[in-house]
């Protein structure tokens, strides 16, 4: 199965993730720059990449059972300012931050559909009372 989540807060990291090593790794990279590391986490060697993609004011962490660094998509270009100095990168997204920034609204968009007055759980719901009655 591929699947891909954001790593949020320290607690939602996998068991045994050197998470320490992973934040030195990327404590002096610039902007745009990305690595993953791989590990296997349970009996079956079943893998889990632990992407990190450095942003201009934090980290973003993603784990996931697919992905490449292979760049994919449209140059990306970000400009932010820090010690008053402005800066400014281009890069080009790896396959799997490009893939969660393109989808991540996906899952809100259909639980907003879902859960909208005119719900489908509702309609279901209204039309087997008229039609028992």
């Amino acid at each position: 199965m591929f699947a891909s989540a954001i790593i949020k807060k320290h607690r939602f990291w996998p068991k045994d993730v050197n998470r320490e090593m992973i934040n030195a790794h990327f404590e002096d990279s610039p902007v745009g720059h990305t690595n993953c590391f791989w590990m296997n986490l349970y009996e079956d060697n079943s893998k889990i990449g632990i992407y990190s993609f450095i942003e201009s004011d934090y980290t973003m962490m993603l784990m996931s059972t697919y992905g490449t660094l292979e760049w994919v998509g449209n140059n990306q270009s970000w400009t932010w300012k820090s010690d008053n100095t402005e800066h400014q990168t281009t890069f080009v997204y790896p396959e799997l931050i490009q893939n969660h920034f393109q989808y991540y609204h996906a899952v809100d968009d259909h639980n907003n559909r879902s859960q909208s007055p005119i719900s489908l759980e509702m309609t279901w719901c209204e039309l087997i009372v008229c039609l028992d009655s």
